[in-house]
């Protein structure tokens, strides 16, 4: 775990400096006033040239988190991280092609996230990506870790593909979205061609339901990986914080393939939301044996200073949300101020297999100053079976652009 306390304490103070100081890198040109100029800033450094647009964006999370609960077997730490310290650049030419490079420097050495080329086909209404990129599987996965409601993504995410490499269609229709993807799998760019190969597909819609901030959201999503000879799969999960311990996992599994298929629906009444996923996932040995595999999650989120969570129709996902009176308008501005609760669950013993049980009660509460800053705290009470609960305390300040 990273230093001691002093430097826990200097970290937290310079993120809320660089949060709510209202310093000048809040500042919002008018681009109106400013359309002959080919360099901007608009959520983002912009060049709009008449063949090129480029922007580079970036966020940061600093997270920190406390654990309460006797667990001799597992060792809970408290502690402090950078959860992500990433910049991103999107290049479009002549409206048909982009590209996009995404940096992580949470770690050591930086490593390269995302690259990719996208190509549009307007007529088809779809566009093409090859490369490497984040898997579009699932409701909550899809959705930027920006705009999630809590700090980590629930149990269900232990079923989700992470990155892959290879060739990914998507539609670009309003209020429904589907993918299919090809890839390889890989753990590393330059593996263009390893022994897990896969399929992946979503699909879902938006349904408006009289009013513009009524909306329910439902979808689909199935993938299926094929194992080489030298291969596994293995499933284990945290209790949705990045620095506590695995607490459940079935260890390496000698498998040919792996099925995972997950449902998604979400439902949105101006400030009051409720949003579930339920996933399984069945492993194929070589003896012909197969188990399975069963985690859902379910949450409610009410706003308090009356925002809507806004849909993207075209992405099929939930954006950040947009206080109403950002907190640095100087007119008694709060921003948006989000609570929720959430039950997610997991299972991972099936036919002898003993991978273990974990259930997690989570309680968030978002601060939101400005669109593109927020404060999170999140209390969790995690119950593995047979064991005593864990209680974890944990906060992140977030920039994003």
């Amino acid at each position: 775990m990273p230093g001691t306390n002093s430097i826990h304490a200097r970290l937290l103070m310079l993120a809320a400096c660089l949060m709510f100081s209202g310093a000048p890198v809040w500042a919002q040109t008018d681009s109106t006033s400013e359309d002959n100029k080919p360099l901007q800033w608009d959520n983002g450094l912009w060049y709009r040239g008449p063949n090129l647009q480029l922007k580079v964006g970036g966020q940061a999370q600093l997270d920190t988190a406390g654990f309460v609960g006797d667990q001799d077997e597992f060792a809970f730490d408290n502690g402090v991280e950078w959860r992500r310290a990433q910049l991103y650049t999107n290049i479009q030419l002549k409206e048909r092609i982009s590209f996009k490079f995404q940096w992580g420097f949470q770690g050591q050495p930086p490593r390269l996230k995302d690259a990719w080329m996208q190509i549009s086909f307007p007529r088809l209404g779809v566009y093409m990506r090859g490369g490497r990129f984040s898997s579009t599987f699932g409701l909550e996965k899809e959705t930027s870790s920006n705009d999630l409601m809590f700090l980590e993504e629930s149990l269900v995410s232990t079923f989700v593909p992470r990155q892959e490499t290879g060739v990914l269609i998507h539609s670009v229709s309003n209020r429904r979205r589907w993918d299919i993807g090809f890839s390889s799998g890989a753990s590393e760019l330059e593996c263009l061609l390893c022994d897990v190969l896969g399929v992946t597909g979503r699909y879902s819609t938006g349904l408006q339901l009289g009013r513009k901030d009524r909306l329910l959201h439902v979808g689909g999503d199935f993938s299926r990986r094929w194992l080489g000879e030298n291969e596994s799969a293995r499933l284990r999960a945290r209790p949705e914080s990045h620095l506590a311990p695995y607490l459940i996992d079935t260890g390496e599994i000698a498998a040919d393939r792996t099925d995972t298929a997950l449902l998604e629906t979400a439902f949105v009444d101006g400030p009051y939301s409720i949003q579930s996923e339920t996933g399984w996932t069945r492993v194929k040995t070589p003896s012909g044996d197969r188990m399975g595999f069963f985690a859902f999650y379910v949450y409610g989120s009410y706003t308090l200073t009356g925002e809507t969570r806004p849909y993207n129709e075209t992405r099929g996902i939930f954006d950040s949300v947009r206080p109403k009176r950002e907190f640095r308008d100087g007119a008694g501005g709060t921003g948006a101020v989000i609570v929720a609760a959430r039950y997610s669950y997991i299972d991972l013993d099936d036919k002898g297999l003993d991978g273990g049980t974990l259930g997690d009660l989570s309680f968030a509460l978002n601060w939101y100053p400005t669109q593109h800053a927020r404060a999170m705290f999140n209390l969790i009470r995690a119950k593995r079976e047979a064991l005593d609960a864990v209680w974890i305390f944990q906060a992140r300040l977030q920039l994003a652009y």
